[in-house]
Order: structure tokens, then sequence, then C-alpha cells
């Protein structure tokens, strides 16, 4: 059960009158409630101005954090707004403060989270008083990571314009481009990082592209927007692999699949996976290959070279027969896309 406190419960009511005897009275000022979060903490993530400055004029610690590392400048920057962000700063709160939770600083929560109204007045004062724009979390990722990944548009070309790296790497050297079509959301951000500049052919850590990661999802609309940007379409991994390889039967590890959009949430970082179970198993590597011929055939039609070999000396077709000899039926149609030539 949350503990709640009455200066919790005057804060979240707003009441200015019943803070003020509160404080008055002895209220411990710097109490969590349930969420964690310290009376100054729970004013500045709710925009409450009047109410910061009541607090902090009574002594509220403008550098406590919890039990993430936040303090109430990271949660000003999450969904208070420009005015809250200016007045702890004003008073010399950090605005490059990383918490312990990733890394993330304020600028990154608030490319995040932030609601969309308040969101460029928010980064605007952010960038204004010293946040670093490329500020980078545990992950390696940067704030234009955070907008890409939740499809903030015009936030994007607003950080960009500030000078936000476009091709900036995370720790597995994927760039923004990379991830957004790996999670296989917002494809007209991909086409907006395209129109930017973004560079298409970047390979990450193990020499995987864009279009690698769209092939190996099963994505034909994204394959045609990265190809249509100028991807490669037979770009080698370190391996060898070409996005025709990852089309014809390379599926993702189990552990990745259906675990997308817990990769692109800050609150599922760390969390443990559900149990496993042969039925589960079976369910997730059918959807795993679903569709995969389609992406065969949509790759060769545009010209993928179904004859170049990876590091083992395998073409696209011997991936397919390999997979086909472990998954049966599931992949023969993949198989037949290739013999047949894609027609």
């Amino acid at each position: 059960m949350r503990r709640r406190s009455e200066l919790h419960d005057a804060l979240a009511a707003g009441d200015r009158g019943r803070v003020l005897v509160l404080l008055r009275d002895g209220a411990d000022i710097e109490e969590h409630n349930g969420h964690g979060w310290t009376p100054l903490m729970a004013a500045s993530l709710h925009g409450q101005v009047d109410l910061a400055r009541i607090l902090l004029d009574h002594g509220a610690d403008l550098y406590a954090v919890n039990r993430e590392g936040k303090s109430a400048i990271h949660y000003a920057a999450m969904r208070g707004g420009a005015d809250a962000v200016r007045l702890l700063v004003r008073l010399g709160a950090d605005v490059n403060a990383q918490d312990t939770f990733g890394g993330y600083a304020p600028l990154h929560l608030a490319a995040a989270h932030c609601n969309r109204e308040l969101v460029l007045n928010t980064c605007s004062v952010l960038l204004a008083t010293g946040a670093d724009l490329n500020a980078r979390t545990q992950w390696g990722t940067t704030p234009l990571w955070s907008a890409t990944v939740v499809g903030r548009s015009e936030l994007v070309d607003f950080l960009l314009r500030h000078g936000a790296e476009l091709d900036a790497r995370d720790t597995q050297g994927r760039t923004p481009l990379m991830f957004v079509a790996k999670l296989g959301m917002f494809y007209p951000m991909v086409e907006q990082l395209l129109a930017r500049g973004a560079d298409v052919n970047a390979q990450d850590a193990e020499g995987r592209t864009a279009l690698m990661y769209a092939a190996l999802y099963v994505r034909p609309k994204l394959m045609d927007i990265l190809i249509g940007g100028g991807a490669d379409l037979d770009r080698q991994d370190v391996h060898g692999r070409t996005a025709l390889m990852y089309a014809a039967g390379e599926a993702p590890p189990m552990s990745e699949i259906g675990m997308l959009g817990r990769e692109a949430s800050t609150r599922d970082v760390g969390a443990g996976t559900a149990s496993w179970n042969p039925e589960k198993k079976a369910a997730r590597l059918a959807r795993a290959y679903h569709g995969r011929a389609e992406a065969v055939r949509h790759l060769r039609e545009r010209g993928a070279d179904s004859e170049q070999r990876d590091a083992e000396g395998r073409t696209a077709l011997d991936v397919a027969l390999a997979n086909a000899r472990a998954v049966g039926d599931d992949n023969a149609e993949v198989v037949e896309a290739l013999r047949d030539g894609g027609h």
C-alpha cells in the first residue's frame, strides 16, 4: 500500500494554505511518498511552481534523490514544464545530473516523457541553461534517441537544429535509425531521419545495417523505405551475412522476440522475462518465420544477390535449407522462394 502524508495530500490537492500550515507545524519536508518522491519532487513533476518555491523557502533539499537517483530537476523535466525547470536551475539544480536508473539526464527524460504541449519549451530551457545535447546514458543513447523511439518528429527536428548528433551510436554501435528499424514502429520517423541525412548504411558492432534489422524482423514496407533511401542490398555483416540471408531464415534469438517494446521502455530495462515453455517457444518461432518468403521475394525483386556467401561459405539458400531442417515446414516456402528465383 502506498504511504500517504498530509503534506503530500495537500500538494496533490494544490492547497497552498494547507501546505503552509503543515510546514509551520513541522511536517517532514523530505518524507517520501509511495512513489519514492519527496514533496519537492512531486511539486516539480506536476509543475506546481508556487508550491515548489514554498517548499524550497522552507528548506526542501534541492538535491535529494530517490531510489532511482532522480532529483527534483529530473521530475520537472519529465512533466513539470519550463517554469519548474527554470526555478530549480536558478537555485542551483544540476541540469546534467544523471540518475542511477540508467544514467538518464533531465534532457533524456524531457524528450521521452514531457507532455507534447510542454516539451519544446522545456527542452529549450534545459539547453539554454547548459544541458548537454548529446549526453549519454549507460547504454550510450542520447536525447535524440529518446525522441526517436517515441516518435516525436517535431522534437527530433528541434534537437537536430540545435546540433544533436544524427548518427549517435549506443554501446552496441547502433544508430537511432537502426534502432527504429529494429523496433518496427514509426515508419515516418525512418523517413524523417533519412531526409535529414542519417547514414542508411551505418553498421553496428556486429556489422548489421538498418536494412538487415528490417529483413530480420520481416518488414517489407520498411525495407522499401530504406532501399529508397540508398540502402546497400548486398552489404555484409561481420559474419558475411546479407539482408537476404537474414530474411532467409536467420530468425531473431528467442530472447529478443516479443521483447522489442521492452527495449524501448526505460521502465522495463532489466526486468525479468516470463517463464519459458515449449508451446510459447513454438508459437514465437512460428511468428519469427511468418512472412519470410515475402521478404525474400521482396529483396530478390529489388536486386539482392542470392549468390553471395557468408564467412562459412553459405548462400541465402544454404541458410534457408539449414533452417528448414531445424524448423521443418515453417521455412519451406522461403526455400522455394530462393529456388525459383523469387518469382
